[in-house]
């Protein structure tokens, strides 16, 4: 017998309540798969989050490095150049 040809079940059977069964599982199964995707999005959000703080302090954090290294480089620069006129000043006495 083919599925058209099948006399269709009663209520309150068997074969209905094990269709029953199945739907409410599969049912279920959606429900903790929702709640599990809604999870693991509220997670890397925060994770983005995160990340992003942490990018903006590197970015703070090099802003202030920069004005310490440039000024011990045009220091250096500074003191070079000033020895520099020195030694041909004294060349030229």
């Amino acid at each position: 017998m083919n599925k058209a040809n099948r006399p269709k079940a009663k209520k309150g059977t068997k074969r209905t309540a094990k269709v029953r069964g199945k739907r409410s599982s599969a049912a279920i199964h959606r429900g903790i798969s929702g709640g599990l995707d809604f999870i693991g999005a509220a997670f890397f959000a925060l994770v983005i989050i995160l990340l992003l703080f942490m990018l903006s302090s590197l970015v703070t954090w090099v802003r202030r490095d920069m004005n310490v290294v440039f000024s011990d480089l045009g220091t250096s620069i500074t003191d070079a150049l000033i020895i520099r006129r020195d030694t041909t000043q004294q060349a030229g006495r």
